[in-house]
């Protein structure tokens, strides 16, 4: 699966529009100029926006986060009410949205779907506050215009920055009549979690995968994007996929394991060498039949020219049958 485009209304001070996606994207700019936004856009609907897996303006030196003069923390209803710094906000009250549209890779058999995040946020006191968000999986490829009540006809000529955002309450019947799809084909998610969990399963081909392995994949995803060199592909990773782990018991099986390993070869080389004494043994034994037929043979060939007019052989006891 690819990203095929980003969907953005109501997010930061970017423009609400579709932001189609190529295989490989470059994002470039002066400070300020929404980079970092686009980036925090995207991996908010990667990672729900999990505490302990992402945080947004990653790119931001955070020293200077907290320092004054220096950029604001984000947060998802900061985004939403397009917070331009202090307590100076774009918007006081706000329905915002983004999404990623997915779609096949070349060769891959499957379905292409969009993840949607979704907040309604006000601002408070000079802060931005809200509901919880919430997360949509629709099997279809959802645009912006899918998520703008439709104009009435006193206001047709309005553009799509200006008209309302569907409330999150409105999203799933209207995508369901917009799209055509049955009600299998959407899902609401309010747990991060069980978002991720689907998300993830989705892209994996899958129903859902565990939590742990999700919480992996955002992980891993976010230090892909990351805005700053993340090393090799060894230390992504180790620092980011696997788990830390104790192996002290797997070490203790692995010294049992190699200790009886250590015990068979001995018992192998004792059997060698009891199996090459052994074809000595049969050796010699052939060796000693060997001559005793000769001499069987000769001791007859001596009786018979001793006794020429004998009309049979004497019985002689041989030793062939020894053994």
């Amino acid at each position: 699966m690819r990203i095929a485009k980003l969907i953005t209304l109501n997010w930061g001070t970017i423009d609400a529009r579709d932001w189609p996606l190529a295989d490989a994207t470059l994002l470039t700019g002066e400070s300020g100029s929404g980079k970092s936004t686009l980036l925090d856009a995207m991996q908010a609907v990667l990672t729900a926006a999990r505490q302990g897996v992402f945080h947004f303006n990653a790119g931001q030196n955070e020293s200077t986060q907290s320092r004054r003069g220096g950029k604001e923390p984000r947060t998802l209803h900061a985004y939403a009410l397009g917070q331009c710094g202090g307590d100076v906000f774009l918007r006081t009250r706000c329905t915002s949205y983004v999404g990623l549209v997915f779609e096949p890779s070349t060769g891959e058999n499957t379905e292409g779907f969009t993840a949607l995040l979704g907040i309604e946020a006000h601002a408070e006191n000079g802060r931005a506050d809200g509901g919880r968000p919430q997360f949509f999986l629709i099997r279809a490829a959802v645009s912006i215009e899918h998520l703008v009540a439709t104009p009435s006809v006193t206001s047709a000529a309005s553009t799509t920055a200006t008209r309302r955002p569907l409330t999150l309450k409105e999203l799933l019947p209207q995508l369901q009549v917009r799209l055509g799809l049955n009600p299998d084909q959407l899902s609401r998610h309010e747990g991060k979690d069980s978002y991720l969990q689907h998300l993830y399963g989705q892209l994996l081909g899958k129903k859902f995968v565990p939590e742990g392995d999700a919480t992996r994949c955002a992980r891993a995803i976010v230090k892909a994007m990351a805005y700053r060199e993340i090393g090799n592909v060894n230390d992504l990773v180790r620092d980011e996929i696997l788990d830390e782990k104790d192996f002290s018991q797997e070490v203790g099986k692995l010294r049992q394991l190699m200790q009886e390993i250590a015990r068979l070869k001995a018992d192998a080389e004792r059997l060698k060498l009891n199996i090459d004494r052994l074809q000595l043994v049969n050796d010699a034994a052939t060796d000693v039949i060997d001559l005793l037929r000769k001499h069987v043979v000769a001791l007859n060939a001596q009786a018979f020219s001793l006794a020429p007019g004998l009309k049979s052989w004497p019985v002689v006891a041989s030793p062939m049958h020894v053994g």
